[in-house]
């Protein structure tokens, strides 16, 4: 059978790390390819706004054609909704029968992978390759052990590979910077000049400066109250009041927080329809709940609208708005901010544990956000309402981090 291992992640840009994951995986398994799959819309990505799937395809294609064996896939592109693994591996399967699939990831996810969407059918379909750094090998071989006990018939093998101290996220701030150096940026010269000919990664900080002005900021709240319903209008001011606090309080930057509350709710005045329309034309992801209740895409639009209306090019304050009414593993600080700001302003008051949450906010956010997703979970459950994985992974996530392993009674 073809061995064939897949690379999976944002490529936001691709870098060498990518590159040497694979290659390593490739040697010391004797696959015949690895795939460096991007993800359209990873349901826990812990990326931002993703630049666009054209871009970052560009860029794999560009990184991967000197290196034999090392294949650019557009597979997850192609697809519709949220990209989940699970789904991936299943249509792969069905499509590839006569292959033998590898599944290559970080060390890092390696600790998180029980709390993926079915990792059953993951480890049905294919053998996990992790890269295991010489410093955490141990601790990463126990937690596999530990897996294949809990999934009988998983298969876990280790990738040797030595540290590399790069991500994507600290090649965007480097460009941001004015970096210029490919070398010290680790992506290959090709990749780089993408990036510079396409200018990525590249915001104008003195049309942030224009955005974040208290000018702008009064005008923006004029537009919400022109299109926004008066109950809705009084909560996105709540909301940015109470995250202009919260930013204060735990060091954020004020006029970004405020600036994302004000547009939290930018899409809310638009109907199921138009949500989908605006969707489909943007090639936004939609979930199966989504397609049901249209009006949970209100974040995703919203953080859209924000960019191509109102000029935000702050990927903090896009990702902000786009996850605030489900939170995800692993927030930014303004993340975490306008998550709970949203659900603690002063014009909500029937949450679950309102006052306790935020009593909790201004002194340890980790642990307001974990007894948010816990409150918000009990009362999709009790309305029968259709939950977001997104939302139970931001529970298990934080219920680690949470310094009150449970909520008290409502109050």
């Amino acid at each position: 059978m073809k061995k064939i291992g897949i690379l999976g992640g944002t490529f936001d840009p691709i870098h060498k790390a990518h590159l040497a994951m694979a290659l390593a995986a490739k040697e010391q398994y004797a696959l015949d390819e690895v795939w460096m799959m991007p993800d359209r819309e990873p349901p826990h990505k812990f990326n931002e706004s993703l630049t666009t799937a054209g871009d970052r395809l560009a860029m794999v294609k560009l990184a991967v054609r000197s290196f034999d064996g090392l294949v650019a896939s557009d597979y997850e592109l192609r697809r519709t909704g949220m990209t989940y693994t699970s789904d991936t591996l299943t249509q792969l399967h069905q499509e590839y029968p006569d292959v033998q699939w590898f599944f290559i990831i970080g060390g890092d996810s390696l600790m998180h992978m029980q709390n993926w969407v079915h990792p059953e059918i993951i480890y049905q379909y294919a053998e996990i390759l992790y890269i295991a750094r010489s410093s955490d090998a141990a601790i990463y071989r126990a937690h596999a052990e530990e897996l294949m006990k809990t999934f009988p018939g998983s298969v876990f093998h280790e990738v040797k590979m030595d540290l590399y101290p790069v991500s994507s996220s600290m090649i965007r701030a480097s460009v941001l910077e004015g970096e210029r150096d490919p070398e010290r940026l680790h992506i290959l010269p090709e990749v780089y000049q993408y990036i510079r000919e396409h200018r990525l990664y590249q915001e104008s900080g003195k049309e942030m400066d224009e955005i974040l002005s208290q000018k702008n900021l009064l005008k923006l709240e004029k537009e919400m109250r022109d299109v926004l319903p008066f109950k809705r209008y009084r909560h996105s001011l709540g909301v940015a009041d109470t995250a202009a606090c919260l930013a204060f309080v735990h060091g954020a930057d004020e006029k970004k927080a405020r600036l994302a509350g004000i547009l939290h709710d930018c899409a809310k005045y638009l109907s199921d329809e138009e949500l989908l329309k605006i969707c489909r034309k943007n090639q936004i992801a939609v979930t199966k709940n989504e397609e049901k209740k249209p009006d949970l895409l209100h974040a995703k639009v919203g953080a859209h609208l924000a960019n191509t209306i109102y000029g935000v090019t702050d990927r903090e304050v896009l990702s902000a708005i786009r996850y605030h009414t489900t939170g995800r593993p692993e927030m930014s600080l303004l993340e975490k901010i306008i998550f709970v700001a949203d659900y603690i302003e002063p014009t909500r008051k029937d949450l679950p544990n309102f006052n306790m949450i935020r009593r909790t906010a201004f002194t340890d956010l980790d642990t307001a956000v974990f007894m948010e997703a816990q409150g918000t979970l009990e009362y999709l459950k009790e309305k029968s309402a259709a939950i977001d994985p997104a939302t139970t992974e931001t529970f298990v996530y934080y219920s680690k981090k949470a310094k009150m392993p449970k909520a008290k009674k409502k109050e």
